[in-house]
């Protein structure tokens, strides 16, 4: 499962961009996405939730602490 994690640029500087090759079937995308994040923020990925678009491309995700 391969992931790339980046910082957006320009207005959206506060957007994380994530692309991920999993397919988007049975959330499997969902879960490399949570995965990636968690590593990257240091936070167990129980911390993470998707709270819109967990079936759209662009995803909000609330970290909770």
């Amino acid at each position: 499962e391969n992931a790339i994690l980046m910082p957006a640029e320009g207005p959206e500087a506060a957007v994380l961009q994530v692309r991920v090759t999993a397919t988007p079937e049975d959330g499997k995308a969902n879960g490399v996405v949570l995965k990636l994040l968690s590593k990257a923020l240091g936070v167990p990925k129980t911390a993470l939730t998707i709270v819109h678009g967990s079936k759209a491309r662009v995803k909000t995700i609330e970290i909770s602490r």
